[in-house]
């Protein structure tokens, strides 16, 4: 059987996974994750993974939710990723996010975790 990553995963699907993710948020969260379910990636593209996806987190958490369960997957979310990134990109403060090759390569191994955190928490 195909693992998804630690060996405490094995016995889950994905919508076992998202469930308990979501129950584990803040319940004024709860409500707003269960409206906004998104599916994205290349290999939500396979032939009925949206509506397995969708039948069965509503099996999972219909009792749990206590409000209506959305799952969207736009036609594009083959290429969201990318998507995002030129979003991203455009900011004016993208610069400010990002690690220059030469402080990096400057910067010794211990302290590598620092230089790449001090960048990306924002």
């Amino acid at each position: 059987m195909p693992k998804i990553g630690a060996e405490k995963f094995h016995d889950f699907g994905l919508t076992q996974i998202a469930c308990d993710s979501i129950e584990k948020c803040d319940a004024d969260l709860k409500i707003n994750l269960y409206n906004n379910i998104v599916l994205t990636g290349g290999t939500t593209l396979m032939h009925g993974f949206y509506e397995r996806f969708e039948q069965e987190i509503h099996m999972e958490a219909d009792e749990k939710a206590k409000t209506e369960i959305n799952v969207n997957a736009a036609l594009q979310r083959r290429n969201a990723a990318w998507i995002g990134g030129s979003m991203l990109s455009s900011f004016s403060t993208f610069s400010d996010m990002t690690i220059k090759y030469s402080d990096y390569s400057e910067t010794n191994e211990n302290d590598k975790h620092n230089c790449i955190l001090k960048n990306t928490v924002y």
